[in-house]
């Protein structure tokens, strides 16, 4: 798994990323390091995802959030970007 974003290949076509590291903090209940951990993804990997999401670098990107019994795919494109001031029905993020 590369370290962050930029450190990802270029590719044409989808790439697929797996980032586990919330699942041992989670698992251990150690929120300090569940919240580091999230703090570095939000740094290494969703900031710079959005960042090229905005400047069309990529055209869309989507993330699976995987829990003990569910799991939620987050689908946005370069569109969706000017839709921050629609509101959602709360029980439409989880469909």
């Amino acid at each position: 798994m590369p370290a962050a974003f930029d450190a990802l290949p270029a590719a044409a076509g989808a790439t697929l990323v797996e980032l586990p590291v919330l699942s041992a903090p989670f698992i251990e209940q150690d929120w300090a390091r569940w919240h580091d951990a999230l703090a570095a993804l939000e740094r290494d990997w969703f900031a710079p995802s959005l960042a090229a999401l905005q400047s069309g670098e990529l055209a869309a990107v989507g993330f699976t959030l995987c829990g003990d019994t569910s799991s939620v795919t987050l689908h946005a494109t370069r569109g969706d970007l000017r839709k921050f001031w629609r509101r959602r029905a709360l029980a439409s993020l989880f469909e």
